[in-house]
């Protein structure tokens, strides 16, 4: 996750403060604009398939900005870096509702957003290591590169049956 580091690297070619913050503001904005979209979307296609476009936006932004300098392309990809987010960040948490019992989904959603949390400052760390050993173009590389693998990955997990729906047992999922 790049995101936390990434007004250091605007700022190190050569954007200012106020238009760092306005690209920031393009990503967020287009991300609360659009969350509700792509939320009614998932519906009808699909939440794995709206959470894996996601993450393809995200690896085509970091494949961006590993080779880009101009304005003009970094608006596109926080625009981008805002439908990413729009597509994983609800639709993460409504597939984990689904795939919960319903006394369990608060403690499900809770655990996932303190283990996201954890993970993000981990792999913020561990980008911020690889920017300073290896420069930031190396590390926006193996960060797309690597969510390639992730959304494969995702792509190949079977979607589960459910068995047993309605009563007081255990949902089993085949």
């Amino acid at each position: 996750m790049l995101y936390p580091i990434m007004p250091i690297y605007l700022k190190s070619i050569g954007f200012s403060i106020v238009l760092i913050g306005i690209l920031e503001g393009v990503a967020e904005a287009t991300a609360g604009l659009s969350k509700g979209y792509f939320g009614k979307l998932s519906d009808k296609v699909g939440l794995k398939t709206i959470f894996a476009i996601g993450l393809v936006l995200f690896s085509v932004v970091y494949f961006g900005m590993s080779a880009n300098t101009n304005l003009y392309l970094f608006f596109g990809l926080f625009f981008l870096y805002g439908i990413y987010a729009s597509a994983t960040e609800g639709i993460s948490k409504a597939w984990i509702s689904n795939i919960t019992d319903k006394k369990d989904t608060a403690t499900a959603i809770g655990t996932f957003s303190g283990l996201q949390s954890i993970c993000t400052m981990l792999a913020s760390s561990l980008a911020g290591l690889i920017w300073f050993q290896f420069g930031a173009t190396t590390t926006f590389l193996i960060t797309a590169i690597a969510t390639i693998f992730v959304v494969l990955y995702i792509l190949t997990i079977p979607k589960p049956e459910t068995i047993r729906y309605g009563t007081n047992q255990d949902k089993r999922f085949i």
